[in-house]
């Protein structure tokens, strides 16, 4: 190989008469290396697989340089870029990095702007049999900005079976979805949303899940009447 050249040595007994040779190059799924400077204002830096959704993160150092090994497939993997970081965020315009090619280290310095926050205190309401739940409640809500984490909030259980939270911090302006684990029998339909500032009264409201009506019938591998009398549905 010379260079990005790459050349194939063909060794013959005889007189030969090459007409086609298609040659497909083999990337298979490599490490790579990647590092670089984001600064002092953030504590780490969110890589996310655009095509698989898995994230991985890095911590920054007191100098503002991380280094984490990310996954390359093919020769092709693309990562959106996030930061922890109560002020800032990923510059907008260079917010994500594409892998490519065969090497094994990459360099990618990310620049920081000043981010736009929400600050959310309120209750979580509508979940009117803790017994369904299989857990302590968790909720995040996931932005609709591949390149922004997800928030777990930290929730204090009242005895009204209402949650409370406290100083949420979210991007102003986006919209995220909220996520329940633990409460399979609920959910929350609306968008979680709002404008730079400080709200202390937000709620959000979990609901019963639609139920679905289900029926068919037993049959025999002899075609005879089934002897079942009862079935149950255990939701996993």
């Amino acid at each position: 190989m010379v260079g990005e050249q790459r050349y194939l040595k063909i060794v013959s007994g005889g007189d030969i008469k090459i007409k086609k040779i298609d040659i497909v190059e083999y990337n298979p799924v490599n490490t790579v290396k990647v590092s670089g400077n984001v600064g002092t204002n953030a504590t780490a830096v969110i890589f996310k697989n655009t095509e698989t959704e898995d994230i991985y993160k890095a911590n920054v150092d007191s100098t503002g340089n991380y280094s984490i090994d990310l996954k390359r497939v093919k020769g092709d993997t693309t990562y959106s870029i996030g930061v922890e970081s109560d002020d800032y965020m990923v510059d907008p315009s260079d917010n994500s990095v594409t892998l490519k090619g065969n090497g094994t280290t990459f360099t990618k310095d990310i620049s920081l702007v000043i981010a736009p926050k929400a600050r959310l205190t309120g209750k979580l309401t509508g979940i009117s049999d803790a017994s369904l739940l299989k857990g302590d409640l968790v909720v995040t809500l996931v932005p609709s900005d591949s390149s922004l984490s997800s928030v777990k909030l930290n929730l204090t259980k009242n005895d009204d079976n209402t949650y409370s939270f406290e100083n949420v911090i979210i991007m102003a302006d986006t919209e995220y979805a909220v996520s329940l684990d633990n409460a399979d029998d609920y959910e929350v339909i609306s968008k979680v949303q709002y404008e730079q500032r400080t709200y202390t009264d937000v709620e959000i409201v979990a609901s019963m899940k639609t139920t679905q009506t289900v029926s068919g019938k037993f049959v025999t591998s002899d075609g005879s009447k089934s002897d079942v009398t009862s079935i149950t549905f255990t939701n996993m």
